[in-house]
């Protein structure tokens, strides 16, 4: 049951806020049925009032060989008032004060063997990050996508609670691999850099499985021996369970 609250709605008031309510619930009643796989991969529902839901990404980062840090990457905010004639709305927060921020990380979406950055640093509307991608509020608003209509995506589904979070998990969570650390000392000035490192786990797990396999070719104990792990696992890759998005103008 979504809980009926003052909901944090940018524009005008298009759609009855009783019907993105009932639209919003038949989402989360979706979430409940892959919840597991959504743990497994470390989505967290943290919380959802009227039409705004908070969630958290974790992501387990090697710190070295043998150890890893859980991190949040990222905590996003996703609005769904006047949905589903509007995508819903993408914030990224601060996961302590809950203020707009900057993840402080990249969203890396590979396309035809490219991989690009679709997090852009400032919407013109907000002035805030967002995620340039389909099905996002923030993407179909802004003035260079005038010709990619969200109506032209919303019957595909691309707006639902799932899709988004998905996209977000794959593009940013999913690629953290690592940290990076830089220091320099120059008297009497000292400087430590501290990033996050992005990249792809599968990757990761085919020069693990070539090291290896060369180490037990030449007769030397592997990864597994020297009590090492590769950090950045795999995690299960089933989509969602598929569901036909929300009828347009029709309640639950």
């Amino acid at each position: 049951m979504v809980t009926a609250v003052a909901a944090q709605a940018a524009g005008p008031l298009l759609v009855p806020p009783e019907v993105s309510r009932r639209k919003l619930e038949r989402e989360l009643d979706d979430w409940k049925t892959c919840e597991e796989l959504y743990l497994r991969r470390g989505w967290r529902l943290r919380q959802v009032s009227d039409l705004c839901i908070e969630l958290l990404f974790l992501a387990a980062v090697p710190v070295d060989p043998t150890a890893r840090i859980t991190v949040v990457a990222p905590c996003v905010e996703v609005r769904f008032d006047n949905y589903d004639l509007m995508a819903p709305s993408v914030r990224f927060l601060d996961p302590l004060t809950l203020q707009p921020q900057h993840p402080g990380i990249a969203a890396v979406l590979t396309s035809d063997g490219q991989d690009r950055n679709v997090l852009i640093d400032q919407h013109p509307d907000t002035g805030l990050p967002f995620l340039c991608v389909p099905g996002v509020r923030e993407y179909h608003n802004h003035p260079q996508h005038g010709g990619d209509d969200w109506l032209l995506h919303r019957g595909r589904g691309e707006g639902r609670l799932a899709v988004i979070c998905d996209r977000i998990w794959r593009t940013m969570a999913r690629t953290l691999i690592g940290i990076d650390v830089h220091t320099r000392w120059t008297p009497p000035v000292s400087e430590l850099q501290v990033r996050l490192m992005q990249g792809k786990p599968e990757q990761l797990q085919a020069l693990a499985a070539q090291m290896d396999n060369a180490a037990s070719g030449e007769g030397q104990p592997g990864l597994a021996e020297h009590g090492l792990r590769l950090a950045a696992q795999l995690v299960p890759e089933s989509p969602p369970r598929a569901v036909g998005p929300p009828v347009p103008g029709r309640a639950k």
